[in-house]
């Protein structure tokens, strides 16, 4: 079996680094008669920071190809433009700011015989474990369900398995496909985020099969700070918005209803239900904000305090634009 590890990436050399050190580690866990192979597009840069990369990545770990551009693609454009040079059984779509445990690739064969009619796996992303304060509060808040709703399997570390689960659970920081699969991938370019959630729900329709699976777990860095990380909620509402426009059977009203009603709460605060939903918005706040504390202490507990609110702000804003507007 032959694994193509595709990973754009752009101006975060240290990152990307410690992600290809990752691959080449879980890579010397696996049995014999599995190759792991490693496609890079690193955009923005010119031949020569390429040139750079390709003989460090060889040094870490040998059967890695980089490929250099001195435009500054998007995770999607990059994809599309590497997927070409997949050769192997399956690809492994990963992002430059995660990290693989040592025995991704040795659990993924083991799932394989499990469900050989799985075409499509993936599992959480999980926050690491020297992250920040706040990176840590970012994460549980991704990893609540009043947080991210059906999506925060996506963030959570219980154990969990989900034969033919839905777009919901995936993401293309963490997902193997079958190759004759991704074949038939074209992620689309037009989008400011989420284009895996358009290639998903495609392939879903076309009767793939998926599997959730928590053993699959990737290390993924949060953002930094409070700017940067409400910036990254707001284009995911915009990406699940135009998903929903394209597909309305897509909509769920979980992900959607705490953005909604914190909206609606403020524009309507001195009438009976905008007081209302207030009200009740501010009960789950605190019962979130207070299990979170039990788990990671007062600190990450109050972060993720003011977290959550801001979060559902700025997902339910560009969710709204995502139905009105590309991008």
């Amino acid at each position: 079996m032959i694994i193509d590890v595709v990973i754009p990436s752009k101006d975060r050399l240290p990152l990307l680094t410690q992600c290809i050190a990752s691959v080449a580690a879980a890579s010397r866990e696996v049995q014999a008669g599995l190759e792991v192979r490693i496609l890079i597009l690193l955009s923005n840069c010119d031949e020569s920071a390429a040139e750079e990369l390709r003989v460090l990545a060889s040094s870490l770990h040998p059967r890695t190809e980089v490929y250099g551009s001195v435009e500054g693609h998007s995770p999607a454009q990059a994809r599309n433009l590497l997927l070409p040079k997949v050769t192997g059984d399956w690809v492994f779509f990963l992002d430059d700011d995660a990290q693989v445990p040592n025995l991704l690739f040795s659990k993924f064969v083991e799932l394989t015989r499990l469900y050989p009619d799985a075409d499509i796996m993936g599992g959480p992303n999980l926050t690491p474990l020297h992250s920040s304060l706040f990176q840590v509060a970012a994460g549980r808040v991704l990893a609540s369900r009043f947080g991210s709703g059906p999506c925060a399997t996506r963030y959570g570390s219980k154990p969990l398995v989900k034969w033919n689960c839905s777009e919901l659970h995936l993401t293309s920081c963490n997902l193997f496909v079958r190759c004759s699969v991704a074949a038939k991938i074209q992620f689309p370019e037009q989008l400011v985020s989420n284009e895996e959630n358009w290639v998903l729900q495609d392939l879903e329709d076309s009767d793939c099969r998926f599997l959730f699976h928590s053993s699959l777990a990737v290390w993924h860095s949060r953002r930094k700070d409070f700017r940067s990380f409400i910036r990254q909620i707001f284009t995911y509402g915009i990406g699940r918005g135009q998903s929903n426009r394209r597909w309305p059977r897509t909509f769920q009203w979980p992900l959607a209803l705490p953005s909604l009603s914190i909206l609606l709460s403020l524009f309507a605060l001195t009438t009976g239900i905008g007081s209302s939903l207030f009200l009740v918005y501010a009960i789950a706040l605190i019962f979130s904000t207070l299990r979170i504390g039990r788990q990671s202490g007062a600190v990450v507990a109050g972060l993720a305090g003011l977290l959550f609110p801001a979060v559902h702000i700025a997902y339910g804003v560009g969710l709204m634009r995502g139905w009105i507007r590309n991008g």
